[in-house]
């Protein structure tokens, strides 16, 4: 997989002395139509799972290996938003359920 980890984010990582991270996937699926929204969630602390890894400018990402379904072609961008203690860091792209 190809991350980018933007800027702001990289800030961020380095703020809190943050040298890894997981991202989970979370699909919310409708009765009749199939995936209806796909959510990156990141988180800072280990996950249960089997997730495999990608270091990146010296920061390991875990992640599910279910997100290279959705991203089979173009890079993963990570970015950080919020204000103070609520900063987080998110999968900055969107993803089409419907291909």
């Amino acid at each position: 997989m190809n991350f980018i980890i933007e800027k702001k984010a990289k800030k961020f990582l380095e703020e809190k002395d943050i040298n890894s991270f997981y991202i989970t996937t979370n699909v919310t699926t409708r009765a009749c139509c199939g995936p209806a929204q796909v959510e990156f969630n990141i988180y800072d602390k280990k996950r249960e799972g089997k997730f495999q890894y990608e270091i990146i400018d010296g920061i390991k990402i875990f992640y599910e290996g279910s997100m290279k379904f959705y991203f089979e072609d173009e890079p993963v961008y990570i970015s950080a938003s919020g204000i103070g203690p609520f900063k987080n860091l998110y999968v900055k792209n969107e993803v089409n359920t419907l291909k």
